[in-house]
């Protein structure tokens, strides 16, 4: 769920479209590569940034709509793999899902790592519910038939693209997950919250043999429709391989 929006300063200098540019020309291969209109912001995500952009003098995957997401600069390169990984396994398989065309790996843009994506068209369904409080039956039940459709899906193939990937299992589990919280709570304003974290690692159920794709922040504003079809599922940071029971129940407290 989108909590606030990070600050962008130094992020719409020439400096920065200039670096950005060289590194579209060098993926491309093509001196003429260039914007076909400046980047612009878009709003939205807990710690990264987003511009959209097209590009001229380009014939490959890169002639389309496209977007940049900017990782923050801690973490962020782990962050980017593990989203291409989830992103592009889950676009092999046919979901709805923006497939990342250019990788950052451990380059950076503006000291951030990146990744370029595939632009998904159309509106969220977070607007159709605020435009229409009568579509709001119809929403949820695209919502919940998009969901289960991910959690169905096999997740052996993402599993071993993440491994092959070099990310620690613990990095896409439910016990990684938990091992964060853990960290985060070391925090002295935050030593309050031990004993509920300490039940949840003691009473913690067993995982299935088979685990479902879970988005991890699956709601109405990260889901994209066009024509009345669901044209993407966005922003995958939380992304894991879990029982389907722990995305459906994030779902329920985000819109509830």
């Amino acid at each position: 769920m989108t909590l606030k929006n990070p600050d962008a300063s130094g992020f719409d200098t020439p400096e920065f479209l200039d670096e950005m540019l060289a590194h579209l020309r060098a993926e491309s291969g093509m001196d003429t590569t260039a914007f076909a209109d400046n980047p612009v912001r878009l709003l939205g995500g807990f710690d990264t940034l987003i511009f959209a952009f097209n590009l001229a003098g380009v014939t490959n995957e890169l002639a389309g709509p496209l977007v940049i997401r900017l990782f923050s600069e801690t973490g962020g390169a782990g962050q980017a793999r593990k989203e291409t990984v989830f992103q592009n396994a889950m676009a092999d398989a046919g979901y709805p899902v923006p497939r990342v065309v250019i990788p950052g790996g451990e380059r950076k843009i503006g000291g951030r790592p990146f990744n370029v994506m595939e632009r998904v068209q159309g509106h969220s369904l977070m607007e159709e519910m605020m435009g229409d409080p009568e579509a709001t039956a119809r929403v949820i039940d695209q919502l919940a038939h998009t969901q289960s459709e991910l959690h169905t899906a096999p997740s052996s193939g993402v599993a071993d693209s993440l491994r092959e990937s070099g990310i620690a299992a613990e990095e896409f589990r439910i016990v990684g997950q938990l091992r964060y919280v853990q960290r985060c709570i070391a925090d002295p304003a935050l030593t309050h919250l031990e004993p509920i974290v300490a039940w949840l690692i003691e009473n913690r159920p067993d995982e299935r043999d088979e685990l479902s794709i879970c988005h991890g922040d699956f709601h109405p504003g990260n889901v994209m429709v066009d024509g009345g079809r669901v044209s993407g599922v966005l922003d995958w940071p939380g992304a894991l391989l879990a029982d389907a029971e722990y995305d459906v129940v994030i779902t329920l407290v985000l819109m509830t």
